[in-house]
C-alpha cells in the first residue's frame, strides 16, 4: 500500500498554466518549454498528480530560462490520482504501469534527439522514480534527479549507469532518513557513478512540487532544491564529455538512529504488468532505435566516401 504522504496537498491541476505550451511530442501530449532550438534538455517526469500541477510547470519554467529545452509528459494521459474516485492508489497505479511509461519516455528521448539535443537530463519525483530508473544508461539520459524517490530499493540505484543525484527529505514517511543513507553508502561503497545525496531539513515527502506558493519559507525551501538540481544538470549536460566514474558523497544533514531498508513496492518488467504479449510499444522503440543506429552508419559511410574521395584527388598531384 502506498503511503498517504505519497497523496497529500493534492494540486489544483491546470491545463493551461505555464509560460510554455501543450504539444504533441513523441506521440504523447507534451507541456514543452524554452527553446526547442537547444542542444540540451530536461525530461521531467510527473508525480501521481500529472503534468498538469501548476508547481511542477513553474520548475519547467526555470529549468527553460536556465537554457534548457524542457519535456514534462502526460505519461498519466489525462487520469492523474484523485482522492474522490471510487479507484484505491493501487488501482490506479495498476492502471499505470510503470514498465509502460518507460516505453513512452523512450519515445520522447528519440524525439529530443531527432530534434539534434545532444544532452538530456531527467529528474522524478516520488512515484514516478521507478520510470526514471528505467532509463539510466547514457543512451537515453546523460544525468539523473530523483526527488524525494518512492518504491525503489539499492539495487535499483546500483543499476543506474549515469550521474545520480538524490534529494530526500527529513520527514519523509514514504523513503525515510535510513533509506537514504542506504542508497549513498551502497553509492559509495560501488564507485561506478558520480553521485549527490542530500537530506533536507523541516521538509516532507513531496516538498518540492506539493507546497503552497504563499507559504514563504516553503517556497523557499523548494527553490533550494530546485537550485541543488539545475547545478547537478549544470554539471552534467554543458560540457563536452561526460565522466560517470568515481562518485563522491555529499554530506548528510542527519544520522539515522536505526539502519533503513529500501525495498522496490512493484516489479518493473514487462511481463510483471501484462507487456509480455504486447509488442506494439516495444515496435516502435526498436523501430526508433534502429533508425538512429542506421543514421550513424550511414554519416560514417558518407565521411568515409568522401576522406576516399578527398585523398584520391590530393595524392596525384603530390
Amino acid at each position: 500500500m502506498a503511503h498517504p504522504q505519497c497523496c497529500t496537498f493534492a494540486p489544483i491541476l491546470n491545463p493551461s498554466y505555464g509560460a510554455g505550451q501543450v504539444e504533441e511530442f513523441g506521440g504523447i501530449t507534451t507541456y514543452t518549454s524554452g527553446s526547442s532550438d537547444s542542444k540540451r534538455a530536461i525530461l521531467l517526469i510527473a508525480d501521481v498528480f500529472g503534468y498538469s500541477a501548476p508547481n511542477l510547470r513553474n520548475l519547467a519554467d526555470k529549468c527553460a530560462a536556465a537554457g534548457y529545452f524542457v519535456v514534462v509528459p502526460d505519461f498519466l494521459h489525462g487520469d492523474p490520482f484523485d482522492h474522490s474516485g471510487d479507484r484505491t492508489f493501487v488501482e490506479w497505479v495498476n492502471d499505470h504501469p510503470v514498465a509502460g511509461i518507460i516505453v513512452e519516455a523512450k519515445l520522447v528521448i528519440e524525439a529530443l534527439k531527432c530534434k539534434g539535443v545532444s544532452k538530456i537530463g531527467c529528474a522524478s519525483f516520488c512515484w514516478s522514480a521507478q520510470a526514471a530508473m528505467g532509463l539510466t544508461t547514457p543512451d537515453y539520459i546523460q544525468a539523473l534527479v530523483l526527488l524525494h524517490p518512492a518504491f525503489i530499493s539499492v539495487d535499483d540505484v546500483l543499476a543506474v549507469k549515469v550521474p545520480i543525484e538524490i534529494l530526500g527529505a527529513e520527514n519523509d514517511a514514504v523513503t525515510p532518513q535510513a533509506t537514504i543513507i542506504q542508497f549513498e553508502a551502497a553509492l559509495e561503497a560501488n564507485h561506478q557513478v558520480d553521485y549527490y545525496v542530500k537530506i533536507y531539513p523541516g521538509v516532507e515527502h513531496g516538498w518540492t512540487v506539493r507546497y503552497d506558493t504563499n507559504d514563504k519559507e516553503a517556497v523557499k525551501k523548494a527553490e533550494e532544491a530546485h537550485k541543488d538540481m539545475l547545478n547537478w544538470f549544470a554539471k552534467y549536460l554543458a560540457s563536452s564529455s561526460l565522466s560517470n566514474v568515481g562518485g563522491k558523497a555529499l554530506d548528510f544533514m542527519y544520522t539515522p538512529t536505526t539502519p533503513g531498508k529500501g525495498q522496490a513496492m512493484w516489479p518493473t518488467r514487462f511481463e510483471d504488468y501484462g507487456y509480455g504479449d504486447d509488442q506494439i510499444l516495444r515496435s516502435r522503440v526498436m523501430m526508433l532505435e534502429a533508425n538512429q543506429r542506421g543514421m550513424k552508419i550511414m554519416l560514417a559511410a558518407i565521411f568515409i566516401v568522401c576522406m576516399f574521395s578527398l585523398l584520391a584527388t590530393i595524392i596525384p598531384k603530390l
